[in-house]
């Protein structure tokens, strides 16, 4: 521990990574501000910290099984020529399931809209803890796959991925009140998660589509949003 606390390699590697598991966590901050905006507002807050929470423990387990964790990588069986293994699994159903997230959301707001109902998150603050636990596994899965390539000290790992949750925490606040505030911007942000769903299953089939490519396309639509809010003269 000594030798990691006074190593620059170290420091740099931990920069590194926190500033990966930060960039690679927007579509996580988005799906959080979404799942906890359908609660109540008093307990917003909390769901968003338990979730956030739930969410570091998750990524810490997966980090304490790095050999379990590199064999989801391995082939499990062939589609024709193309190697299917455990990673692909949950990449491809994991983006079907937040497919249907997305749309169900927009579908659920239309409804809502028409009968002039608020909309409730249903099973309460539990299922939304536990659907930010589950999402943040699909979300991360690639980036703790990475970080154990880039780094093979634990205490490093553990570090920068705490280091990103205590960002995520930090901003997913603002972004659920923003979400709440702009019925414009929750639709945006839904549509993101349509997109991210999309990409995910893209990927599982074996075909890389780099995020950054939605990350341009949707901060650009953020952008031209703000810009209409702001012309129309709304805080």
């Amino acid at each position: 521990m000594i030798e990691l606390i006074t190593s620059p390699d170290a420091w740099i590697t931990l920069a590194t990574l926190a500033t990966l598991e930060i960039i690679l966590g927007v579509d996580n901050l988005v799906m959080i501000a979404i799942l906890v905006s359908a609660l109540p507002q008093n307990r917003q807050d909390i769901a968003r910290r338990l979730g956030i929470g739930f969410a570091l423990l998750t990524r810490v387990c997966l980090l304490f099984t790095m050999s379990w964790l590199a064999s989801l990588v391995a082939p499990i069986f062939h589609i024709s020529t193309h190697p299917v293994s455990v990673r692909d699994l949950v990449m491809f159903f994991g983006g079907f399931f937040l497919l249907y997230k997305g749309l169900h959301e927009l579908w659920v707001m239309r409804q809502h809209k028409e009968e002039g109902e608020r909309h409730a998150a249903k099973g309460g603050l539990f299922l939304v803890v536990l659907q930010i636990g589950i999402f943040d596994i699909v979300f991360s899965l690639d980036s703790v796959i990475t970080a154990v390539g880039m780094s093979n000290q634990l205490p490093i790992m553990v570090l920068a991925i705490s280091i990103a949750m205590a960002v995520m925490l930090f901003g997913s606040g603002p972004i659920v009140k923003v979400i709440n505030k702009h019925i414009s911007i929750k639709v945006l942000a839904l549509c993101f998660i349509v997109l991210i769903g999309i990409m995910l299953m893209i990927n599982g089939t074996g075909y890389h589509m780099p995020k950054a490519y939605i990350y341009a396309a949707m901060g650009f639509s953020a952008f031209v949003e703000i810009m209409v809010i702001w012309v129309t003269g709304k805080k």
